[in-house]
């Protein structure tokens, strides 16, 4: 059986009174096996403590957001750029006093696309983590730097090449722990090539009417950023333009039961000429990214230890792997009591069999929630 001697906090040394310790062992003990648990309880309470300073200091524990901007950046959309230039700032700002400045650690991305055959068909900022300074207000800061630096310009044709910019979204190095919160804001008042896209009562010129000329699928992408547990909003500005392309994306990227938090629905914020929504339309797409990915980190937490717990009531103790106590510190002894098999469902039910132990340990799982609204 296993004994968890972890508790997380320091003792003093307790020698127990004989009196308790004739009773604990039922008439003996040997006091220099007392001696060598206590000595044992002692040392990994100091591990113990050592490993919480060592997690706090890598900043397990804070709420961890990537966003990429996804940014159309043709001749029609300067006042969009410079809408993300302006506020991402106050983005950052805002979801700090939303969720506590010392909780949430930010990366910012920028994809800037245009069409496939222009000069600079793609502009690109990266995921960085080193940034000097306030680490929140650096990565707002290293964004406003590198917008200043991006001219609408290029298209030609309608369409342009969104679905390069959803490849290059998910070639960025988003963190792939399962507590950071990913989000993509997509920015386009134009479709994507492919007349599949542009809709019945739509005739626009698309100098690539059967698609990406590389074979890549902007339906086969949004369902990876699914998979990549990327949560994705879309800013429109042109209904006209982008609603077929939108209601195909939507579909192909739907995943779960319809109005729950856990579930995959891409977001559509109508955006259209009103830069002054950019802002509030940020946050709320945050505010919903965090809460999503909180409550499936949750879900597949309590389905992991469920599993395990299902798997670890079926073995016989000896065959059990031991069991790791909050940070692994486990002390194990020999059971020598009688030990139960498992029978067959039916059995169970007839002789009213119970497992010799049940043991749950979920993984610890918060879910985050504004502490203000902007």
């Amino acid at each position: 059986m296993a004994h968890f001697v972890s508790s997380g906090y320091s003792h003093p040394v307790h020698r127990p009174h004989r009196e308790e310790a004739v009773a604990f062992s039922g008439g003996g003990m040997d006091w220099a096996e007392v001696g060598r648990k206590t000595s044992a309880r002692v040392s990994a309470d100091r591990a113990l403590q050592n490993r919480v300073k060592e997690i706090k200091a890598k900043g397990i524990g804070k709420l961890k957001l990537d966003i990429a901007f996804v940014c159309d950046c043709t001749g029609s959309m300067q006042s969009y750029i410079d809408a993300a230039k302006k506020y991402c700032v106050q983005i950052v700002k805002s979801t700090e006093k939303n969720y506590g400045s010392d909780r949430v650690d930010i990366r910012l991305a920028f994809v800037g696309y245009r069409d496939i055959s222009d000069s600079k068909p793609r502009e690109v900022l990266p995921f960085e983590s080193a940034i000097s300074g306030g680490h929140n207000r650096g990565q707002a800061e290293r964004l406003q730097t590198f917008l200043a630096t991006i001219n609408a310009d290029g298209g030609g044709d309608l369409p342009e090449d969104l679905t390069g910019a959803l490849a290059d979204t998910l070639a960025l190095k988003w963190r792939r722990d399962k507590d950071t919160s990913k989000l993509a804001i997509l920015i386009a008042d134009a479709p994507c090539h492919g007349h599949s896209f542009r809709g019945s009562s739509n005739s626009w010129e698309d100098k690539y009417p059967d698609g990406d000329p590389n074979g890549r699928c902007p339906l086969q992408l949004i369902e990876q950023f699914r998979q990549s547990q990327i949560n994705v909003s879309f800013f429109e500005i042109n209904k006209n333009n982008t609603a077929e392309m939108l209601r195909q994306l939507k579909e192909k990227y739907r995943k779960g039961r319809p109005n729950t938090p856990s579930a995959y629905r891409l977001g559509v914020y109508e955006l259209g000429a009103d830069i002054d929504n950019f802002l509030k339309m940020s946050l709320d797409s945050i505010q919903k990214s965090v809460t999503a990915s909180s409550v499936r980190s949750m879900n597949a937490s309590t389905r992991s230890s469920m599993t395990s717990l299902s798997a670890y009531t079926s073995m016989k103790p000896k065959f059990r792997p031991s069991l790791v106590a909050a940070m692994g510190i486990v002390e194990e002894e020999e059971d020598e009591s009688p030990v139960k098999q498992a029978p067959s469902f039916s059995d169970r039910v007839d002789n009213n069999w119970e497992p010799t132990e049940v043991v749950l340990r979920c993984q610890p799982c918060t879910l985050l929630l504004p502490l203000s609204v902007p």
